[in-house]
């Protein structure tokens, strides 16, 4: 959901790493490591008689290290370094008021170690963050990085390692300790939890999350856009400490055991690379898990630069460039000088993953890369401009999965083994990718005649009795029912490139139903007798396009009536039980169903993530009231802008909850799972009125059984009764019509008040009919009524009109006259 920043003050939202203090046994020793291994430059020391401590400052770019040792067995050191060993004792946050980030933070449950205090021009302030960990507040007046109490020392920048900043810090808790510790940075630090995961490896398994402040500047590697890799692993890969010509070095290199992952290799020798013949060695060969290696000679060489074009395509664009620059003397823009004057590459590709390696580990890179698995889009180009260079030799391989048997990305329940006729197709993490110049189709081993329906994604046609029919979406603005030679039918509805739709299909013999989005309603409903049996599968035209969760059977997504839903954010598809949704930040899935006063419940679930719910009285994009469940332990109810209301209570991913919401005017309650009491009753006037969906926040989530509840009264005129219900007085009786639960509650309440607490009883459908007969029969003088259902009922001995037709066909006095002494309605 998109959520405004909490009132924290900008004290807090607006906090920066400052610097990492280190408790060790000897700060020259430390110091001395940190300098020779990583590059660090010592730019200041504390050291007086006096002091309990010994401490040197540290720094390359934007990163500042204190380490720090005790000189006194009481100093706080000491006794870290003998439970601990050496390790990060604080992580100061450079803020813009300490005194103001100290004071909120201890107002909300910190525990306060030192109070601000003012030195040399430096405000500083310390609570407690986890385990033994300080945080200290630093708000500095000038950019002089030191820290009160340091004196600067003459220093020159330490050639190593390229490290400028530190990325994020990763903590290890005790069993029990992660949700605590998560809830105190969102609640005492106002950061936010931007991600979470569970790993299980064999019988071991590690829960984790990631909480990042509103400033971004104290956070983490963004996710993955790719099928395999999450963006948090990169390639297995060993580390080494290795003796390098500038002296010890870490390496890193992929591990051994990706040799055997290796197929379909190809090789080349003494091949040379000229810009101007434009000829390409790796040309025809399309993938998108593999690895390169290659090595170029440079004697002689006039190319100015050099490398591979990764997924590229026939108009010449690729999604990424691995490039060696000559004058610049990088690779992919890092520094790497030629060794014996040769530049090595060693290329690893899987889908979202790109890792690049040379000289011996000492050089490589791990990326991100929204890679496009098109086949048109899984070629690989060598290239070098402004002259050539001397290719000594290269390697081409692909890599096997390496789960075992592969396992394709398509989810459908129909049998396999599938096959492709005519395009190619392909698994992406969206499902399966097909792409023509034509017609091409992706069959199942399944044939069937009679009723079915599948579930689509991504702009694409189900085709059925195969190959015969095929229903499709297509851009031109049309959904389609066509067989070869022949459209049996059209509806017309705008379709975007780019957009996720849903699409249903039942047969049964020459009738064929098509559905549109979740919609009550077929959009084409025909005949035709060309097929009669035959195999399903998919249908791609002219294009590329994706299919997913492609089912047979009665399961799926089951909710009120509507028209064709709308999609405003995320991916939603249909799984065999339930509507499922994957969704980076707030995504809407809108039916065209909208209500003023209501009751609207049904089930959801986050599988993995953040918050789903239903949301209600919303505007074509989504602009609403949500009550959702959020893992973070709440059920809220919130609009654009406003957290309306909360109740705290452990929400487990995986686990399905029933939501329950009823509106009266501005009066919004909510229930869960069932519960007698609402866990929210509050009030809020923004909205009055809107439509019907689901919302998905920051996960994949699913939803299922949806129902509206309306409520119809209709209020019966007093009069002298018969004993009725146990009254026995004058009464006013209210009849309530549940049109989605088949069912109708009465309650009878005394005039003058003088009965109370009656309850409500509810009856089936015909036993409340019969019920309001009786009621509008003796009730006294009462007008024609209508119930939900559309049948009119007027006083009498339980006369029922057939329709409101019948009884405008008595407004002429002679023939109702007549009516009424037959028994007819009034």
């Amino acid at each position: 959901m998109t959520r405004e920043p909490d009132s924290a003050p900008s004290a807090l939202l607006d906090v920066s790493v400052d610097h990492v203090k280190m408790y060790v046994a000897d700060t020259q020793a430390a110091a001395e490591q940190w300098s020779r291994l990583y590059g660090l430059t010592v730019y200041a020391v504390s050291h007086t008689e006096q002091s309990q401590e010994r401490s040197i400052a540290l720094g390359h770019g934007d990163i500042r290290l204190i380490v720090t040792q005790a000189l006194v067995e009481d100093h706080p050191a000491t006794s870290y370094v003998d439970l601990h060993g050496e390790g990060v004792a604080d992580i100061a946050l450079r803020t813009t008021d300490a005194t103001r980030a100290f004071e909120v933070a201890v107002a909300r449950g910190a525990r306060p170690v030192s109070p601000p205090t003012t030195r040399d021009g430096v405000v500083t302030a310390t609570i407690v963050g986890f385990g033994d960990v300080m945080h200290t507040f630093v708000e500095r007046s000038t950019e002089d990085s030191r820290l009160p109490g340091f004196r600067a020392v003459p220093h020159d920048s330490t050639d190593g390692p390229n490290l400028y900043t530190m990325d994020h810090f990763a903590v290890c808790l005790e069993e029990g300790q992660l949700d605590p510790t998560v809830e105190f940075y969102q609640d005492v630090l106002g950061f936010e939890m931007v991600f979470r995961e569970r790993i299980i490896v064999g019988p071991q398994a590690m829960d984790s999350k990631v909480v990042r402040s509103h400033s971004g500047k104290v956070t983490w590697q963004g996710g993955n856009r790719g099928s395999s890799w999450t963006g948090n692993a990169t390639f297995p890969a060993e580390l080494r400490l290795v003796n390098a010509p500038d002296g010890p070095s870490v390496a890193r290199t992929p591990v051994t055991e990706l040799d055997s992952l290796r197929a379909d290799s190809k090789s080349w020798r003494n091949e040379t690379v000229n810009s101007a013949d434009g000829r390409n060695l790796f040309a025809g060969i399309l993938a998108d898990t593999y690895e390169i290696t290659a090595r170029f000679d440079l004697q002689g060489a006039t190319a100015t630069q050099f490398g591979f074009a990764l997924h590229s395509r026939s108009d010449g664009t690729a999604d990424r460039s691995v490039v060696y620059d000559r004058k610049a003397g990088t690779l992919y823009g890092k520094a790497l000088a030629p060794t014996d004057n040769e530049i090595s590459m060693r290329l690893l590709v899987d889908r979202g993953q790109l890792e690049i390696f040379s000289g011996d580990g000492l050089f490589s890179v791990a990326d991100n890369v929204n890679f496009d698995s098109a086949a048109v889009s899984q070629g690989i180009r060598l290239f070098a401009t402004g002259g050539d260079v001397r290719l000594k030799s290269a390697t081409f391989a692909r890599l096997s999965t390496s789960w075992g048997t592969a396992q394709p990305t398509l989810e459908s329940t129909l049998a396999g083994p599938w096959h492709a006729s005519g395009g190619s197709w392909t698994d992406t993490s969206g499902g399966k990718q097909g792409q023509a110049t034509g017609d091409a189709f992706y069959l199942s081993a399944s044939s069937a005649g009679d009723t079915v329906w599948l579930g689509t994604a991504q702009a694409a046609g189900l085709t059925f009795r195969a190959t015969g029919y095929t229903a499709n979406i297509d851009t031109n603005g049309v959904v389609k029912l066509w067989r070869p030679d022949r459209d049996i039918a059209t509806y017309s509805t705008p379709i975007a490139a780019g957009s996720t739709h849903h699409l249903k299909v039942e047969t049964t013999g020459d009738r064929i139903r098509v559905w549109l989005n979740h919609g009550t309603t077929p959009v084409i409903d025909a005949t035709d007798t060309a097929y009669t049996s035959g195999l399903f599968g998919a249908n791609v035209y002219h294009g590329s396009a994706t299919v997913q969760n492609l089912n047979t059977g009665s399961g799926g997504f089951t909710a009120f009536s509507s028209g064709p839903w709308t999609t405003r954010g995320g991916t939603w598809t249909t799984i065999p039980d339930a509507l499922h949704a994957s969704s980076s930040g707030d995504g809407f899935y809108l039916s065209d169903r909208t209500g003023t006063d209501f009751g609207y419940e049904g089930d959801v679930s986050v599988t993995n993530g953040t918050a789903t719910g239903l949301t209600f009285r919303a505007s074509a994009d989504g602009a609403g009231y949500t009550a959702n469940i959020d893992t973070n332990g709440v059920v809220e109810l919130w609009r654009p802008g406003r957290d309306i209301a909360t109740y705290s209570t452990p929400i487990a991913a995986g686990s399905t909850y029933h939501l329950k919401v009823q509106t009266t005017g501005d009066r919004i309650r909510v229930w869960l799972d069932h519960g007698t009491t609402p866990v929210i009753d509050a009030t809020d006037s923004t909205y009055g009125t809107g439509r019907f969906g689901v919302n998905a926040y920051a996960g994949n989530t699913t939803a299922q059984n949806l129902t509206i509840t309306r409520r119809v009264e209709l209020s019966l005129a007093a009069g002298p009764v018969q004993p009725l219900c146990g009254l026995r007085k004058a009464a006013i009786c209210c009849v309530v019509w549940d049109r989605d639960h088949g069912q109708a509650r009465r309650a009878l309440h005394d005039s003058r008040r003088r009965h109370q607490g009656v309850q409500p009883v509810h009856h089936s459908a015909e036993a409340a009919r019969r019920q309001e007969r009786r009621l509008l029969g003796v009730a006294g003088r009462i007008r024609s009524v209508r119930d939900p259902m559309g049948e009119v009922y007027s006083r009498g001995p339980r006369r029922r009109c057939a329709s409101a037709d019948s009884r405008s066909a008595l407004q002429n006095p002679a023939r109702r006259a007549a009516a009424d002494r037959a028994g007819a309605c009034p």
